[in-house]
Order: C-alpha cells, then sequence, then structure tokens
C-alpha cells in the first residue's frame, strides 16, 4: 500500500477541524522540536477558533518573532506582509498565555533532556548489576530484599547503582505515564 498523496483543502465541519487540530498538534510541536535540537531558531504560533494560543519556541518565541519583524521589515521596502501583520494584531491577553506554554514547553524539554540522561545512567547500571546479578538470583526472593551483611565493598556499591538503576527505571516509567496522562487528558 504505503502512503498515498493527500490533497490538502481546508477542514469545512467545525467539530472535524478541531479532531485534526488535536491529532496533528503533538505531532507539529514535535517536529519543531527536533529543529530546535539541531540548532535551528524556530517559533510555531498555533491560536484555535476559540482563541486558545499554543506555542512552541526555542530559544524563545518572543526572541524569534522579533528576529522575523526585523528581518522582514529590512528586506522589504512594501512594509510588512499579511503573517506579520496577523502577528502584530494577536490579543495582547494571549501573551499571558503564550508565555506560559512556552514556559511549560521548556521544561518538558528539560524533563525529556533529564531523563534520557537517567536512562543512559541506568543502562550503565545495568552492566555492574549484571555480575552481581547471578548470585542472587539463585535465591528464591527478590534481589533489592538480599541481605547485605556479607558483601564486600566492591558489592556493596554494585548493589548501591543496581538500586539507583531500579529507582531511576521507575521514575523514568513513572514520568512517561504521567505525561501521557497529562497529554490525554489535554483532549478530553
Amino acid at each position: 500500500m504505503g502512503r498515498r498523496k493527500i490533497k490538502i483543502e481546508p477542514i469545512i465541519d467545525k467539530h472535524n477541524r478541531f479532531i485534526c487540530f488535536s491529532k496533528r498538534r503533538a505531532g507539529l510541536f514535535k517536529k519543531a522540536n527536533q529543529l530546535a535540537r539541531r540548532g535551528f531558531q524556530i517559533a510555531v504560533l498555533v491560536f484555535t477558533e476559540s482563541g486558545n494560543a499554543f506555542v512552541y519556541g526555542s530559544p524563545k518565541v518572543e526572541e524569534v518573532v522579533e528576529r522575523f519583524l526585523h528581518n522582514s521589515d529590512a528586506t522589504d521596502g512594501a512594509g510588512t506582509s499579511k503573517a506579520t501583520e496577523s502577528l502584530i494584531k494577536a490579543p495582547e491577553d494571549c501573551k499571558e498565555q503564550t508565555e506560559k506554554v512556552s514556559i511549560e514547553s521548556a521544561e518538558s524539554a528539560q524533563q525529556k533532556d533529564v531523563s534520557r540522561e537517567t536512562k543512559e545512567r541506568a543502562e550503565e547500571g545495568e552492566d555492574s548489576w549484571n555480575s552481581f546479578n547471578s548470585a542472587l538470583t539463585e535465591s528464591k526472593h527478590f534481589w533489592w530484599n538480599s541481605s547485605v551483611e556479607n558483601l564486600s565493598l566492591k558489592n556493596l556499591l554494585q548493589f548501591k547503582s543496581a538500586l539507583e538503576a531500579l529507582l531511576t527505571s521507575v521514575r523514568i516509567k513513572a514520568d512517561s505515564l504521567l505525561v501521557e496522562q497529562d497529554f490525554l487528558a489535554g483532549f478530553t
């Protein structure tokens, strides 16, 4: 089958348009984030018909829009374009909302970076766990309930790193479930 080329046309039905926006918004911001990670300055402003603003910007929306306004004014002697005018005429009350969403987007990106780092640390901890795991699996109980009384310093350090890796894995899973739950709650 493969991909088919679809004709891009306006969605007339408001309900269908809202559903399409809800489905595509996360993908749009994900692509913007990928471009930002590669060093591009990017700003995405999306206003729903009800006036809600959804914003992603890197480094900041305001900086990118300001740069856009100055570059377009410097190169275009005929005046500002319709896109520039619509950015200038955006409602003032949306500025506060865009800042809030921009902060949330930045926090989300930071959480993803932290999650990636902790996941890498957890994978490093798994290597040390493999050597220690064989001794503990012979017993019929969970490894974290094992007695630590007879362990050497080296084994205690390995046990500690394994516990930290387990804790990190649990935190990563819990964070991803919370983010997913919050994301899905936004659609209801």
